[in-house]
């Protein structure tokens, strides 16, 4: 089991910009799928030692964000972000392009429990 799988219970919704979404009763709490998609985002989303509660979290923009990408290292990031999530995922597409100042990762990836985790990042 997972650090992951152990909080993946509920969790507080967070929107697009990161920050928790509230109702007239409170906080939105999410579970199971969505949190677990929230989950890959956030952790995607995170450039390691940025965030003071776990340093290790994330990925390392500076091997990303660069003027001549390259594909296999950048693969090799989005990888190892996902099995801070889920030590079993395996990448099983993925997909670089540009447009501009803006890059568009297209993956998909696939755990032993067979949960799919498809999502395009702009960096």
């Amino acid at each position: 089991m997972t650090f992951y799988e152990v909080i993946f219970m509920s969790g507080f919704k967070l929107d697009e910009n990161g920050d928790v979404v509230l109702n007239k009763n409170g906080i939105n709490i999410i579970g199971n799928a969505e949190l677990f998609n929230q989950t890959v985002k956030t952790v995607l989303g995170t450039n390691k030692n940025e965030w003071g509660f776990n340093k290790n979290e994330g990925i390392d923009f500076k091997k990303i964000l660069v003027k001549n990408p390259n594909i296999d290292v950048i693969k090799n990031e989005i990888q190892e972000g996902l099995k801070q999530i889920d030590e079993t995922f395996i990448l099983t597409e993925f997909s670089l392009t540009g447009k501009g100042r803006k890059m568009f990762i297209n993956f998909t990836a696939v755990n032993e429990k067979n949960n799919i985790v498809s999502d395009i990042l702009v960096y």
